[in-house]
């Protein structure tokens, strides 16, 4: 080993120089939900996206639970096309329906209706377009 003057040691350095050919370097992958979760939290435009997903679905779920289901039947109301009121948020349409009990129970339907008609990968939900023949 010999020292320069300017006290640099020509001695070369082991790569890295903390870390010896015995030990064992692990490093700790992250999984799935981690990288999941912490997307959500780094994008806002995420978190407005599933708390407006969320507010849709609660209410269908809680709107169909609360509003009495005869509320949609025509005729329901006193009168038809009643302005809003504290009896009737939405008021009511033209065959006198409490429009707040039909949105409710029309968003559960189409909630319900997203869920059973999901397509599988790869397969389509129609048969396909027959082949175009040219009339001759």
């Amino acid at each position: 080993m010999s020292d320069r003057s300017d006290g640099i040691s020509e001695e070369p350095l082991a790569f890295p120089p903390f870390v010896s050919a015995d030990d064992s370097v692990e490093f700790e992958r992250e999984g799935f939900w981690e990288r999941v979760t912490g997307a959500i939290r780094r994008n806002l435009f995420i978190v407005i996206g599933l708390m407006l997903i969320m507010s849709v679905v609660l209410f269908a779920v809680v709107g169909t639970m609360l509003i009495d289901p005869e509320r949609i039947e025509v005729g329901a109301t006193e009168m038809p096309r009643m302005r809003p009121s504290w009896d009737l948020l939405l008021g009511s349409d033209q065959f006198a329906r409490d429009v707040l009990a039909y949105v409710a129970y029309g968003t559960f339907g189409t909630l319900l209706m997203g869920l059973i008609a999901e397509d599988t990968p790869g397969k389509t939900s129609f048969p396909p377009a027959p082949p175009a023949t040219d009339a001759k």
